[in-house]
């Protein structure tokens, strides 16, 4: 059967991406070319992100969100967010935030960061995503290191 495709050429737009300028980037502790900055709200045990889309001239949906935040190792924080849908604008139209997500916190990860209130948290974070960009839906693993994350009342 393969042979019978054998002689047509199909060619598939694909949309430009490009990186922020990270001149353009107050936050030095994230180096992250898609999460900008992060806010822990330790009161509401709730988690907001500021979103980088390197897709100048597509909006991503964000379908769900499955992520662990590590430090030193050990599981701090897991957010699971099955239904998601939130969209991140075209990167020309800047950074996006996203609501505040509940934040799963254990007994561990509380007293790690009840110790980083008004300052910075420097984590590792693993997270599956389902992206939606159009039609094209696709799983994508995210893999940060030294993500800086405030830690906020």
């Amino acid at each position: 059967m393969s042979s019978a495709f054998a002689g047509f050429n199909i060619t598939l737009p694909v949309p430009s991406i490009h990186a922020k300028n990270p001149k353009d980037s107050e936050n030095t502790a994230t180096p992250s070319p898609f999460i900008r900055s992060a806010t822990v709200h330790v009161l509401s045990r709730t988690a907001q992100f500021e979103l980088y889309n390197p897709l100048n001239n597509a909006e991503i949906l964000l379908a769900s969100l499955y992520a662990n935040a590590t430090y030193d190792d050990e599981i701090i924080g897991s957010i699971l967010e099955p239904d998601f849908n939130f969209p991140v604008l075209p990167g020309r139209e800047g950074y996006t935030t996203t609501d505040k997500i509940p934040l799963e916190v254990g007994s561990v990860g509380y007293e790690v960061i009840r110790r980083a209130i008004g300052g910075e948290l420097i984590v590792d974070a693993v997270a599956d995503v389902v992206v939606m960009i159009g039609e094209w839906r696709g799983r994508i693993r995210y893999h940060g290191t030294g993500v800086g994350a405030s830690i906020r009342l």
